[in-house]
């Protein structure tokens, strides 16, 4: 229930997460509410039944490192989990991702997205997130199912991996981890009200089982004071880190060429679109690259792309300079083809604000 209101209705998030305007809002709200109490009753007989033991959590024979969030809307878990992924395996380190495969046709059996050389399956058969994964990480396996316990111990038995990195794992008590890494994307915060009435998939207190807190999303010219001294109220000793996305270049999905020309955008017209959570920072960024203008074509997040998609997208870049696009929608457009229309990937890299200091404690 609640993916689909996630998939379909971003229009929803923005209106649980803003006061209401008048009467008809409270009225609405108000409803929202009583049924988001209902459904924090149903989280808290969750995690009372794995307190006492009713149901039980598994421990891997090797560190994990769980990457999540408590809130819908996009935070940047993908990103961030490529981000550590990289890092330790430059280290030295058998790294393997664990991903639920979500709207994948393997998601409710295990399946091996990449061996760490080349995707073994289609964005179908993975999901599209893995499948992006699994494009960009070179070394690194990428493997989905429900069951992170059970596809964590294939990992171990027949790779060797010695670090199981969770994607989008906060909320999957199922599995036991090392490291708790929680993500809070800095320009939304911490809606204090649950789903539906709110974007919090737990309440509050479940910020106490976090290791750590990441603050994604940066932008320079923003204070986060707020959101700062919300985590500090209930987690006031937590090692707290910031962290932005920066822009390396744009990648032809024609010709597969990349260009890292910082001047590309300059003074461009540009049509943005996606099939992403969030794509309020995805423009923000190619507004930063200089682009005179970003008009955004929205598509629900984890969108399967249509021919007829493909011909709206068509027409309406006639009135533009560039046409850019997500690598998360880049995996789900290959198999189209786009006569001669040059469509361009923005890719990004994650950058941590004191970030030595933050890879010393994974």
């Amino acid at each position: 229930m609640w993916s689909n209101l996630k998939n379909h209705n971003n229009k929803f998030i923005n209106f649980i997460s803003h006061k209401p305007k008048g009467k008809a809002d409270k009225i609405i709200l108000s409803f929202l509410y009583l049924i988001s109490r209902g459904y924090e009753l149903i989280i808290f007989i969750r995690d009372l039944c794995y307190k006492k033991g009713i149901k039980r959590s598994f421990k891997l024979p090797c560190k994990v490192i769980s990457i999540g969030s408590i809130t819908v809307g996009g935070a940047g878990k993908t990103p961030v989990t490529a981000y550590i992924s990289e890092k330790l395996f430059n280290r030295g380190f058998a790294v393997a991702i664990l991903s639920r495969g979500y709207k994948g046709s393997k998601e409710r059996k295990m399946g091996v997205v990449s061996l760490g050389e080349k995707p073994l399956l289609s964005y179908k058969e993975s999901g599209d997130e893995p499948a992006m994964l699994a494009s960009m990480l070179k070394g690194i396996p990428v493997i989905v199912g429900k069951n992170r316990f059970s596809a964590g111990k294939w990992a171990i038995r027949n790779l060797g991996t010695k670090i199981i990195i969770l994607d989008d794992g906060f909320s999957h008590l199922r599995l036991k981890r090392d490291i708790n890494i929680l993500l809070i994307d800095a320009n939304k915060g911490l809606n204090h009200h649950l789903l539906p009435r709110g974007i919090l998939r737990e309440p509050l207190s479940a910020l106490k089982r976090a290791d750590m807190v990441m603050l994604t999303k940066i932008k320079q010219e923003n204070s986060y004071e707020e959101v700062e001294s919300m985590v500090r109220e209930f987690l006031p000793n937590l090692s707290l880190f910031k962290s932005f996305y920066h822009v390396k270049g744009l990648k032809n999905l024609n010709s597969g060429e990349v260009i890292r020309d910082k001047n590309l955008l300059k003074d461009k017209k540009v049509l943005a679109f996606s099939g992403i959570a969030d794509d309020d920072y995805f423009v923000y960024l190619i507004k930063r690259c200089g682009a005179k203008e970003a008009e955004v074509m929205k598509f629900p997040d984890h969108h399967y792309y249509t021919y007829k998609d493909i011909v709206k997208i068509k027409e309406k870049s006639r009135f533009f300079d560039m046409v850019i696009t997500t690598s998360k929608d880049e995996v789900k457009l290959r198999e189209f083809d786009f006569n001669g229309l040059d469509l361009y990937t923005l890719l990004i890299d994650v950058s941590v604000i004191e970030e030595e200091k933050f890879i010393s404690k994974l």
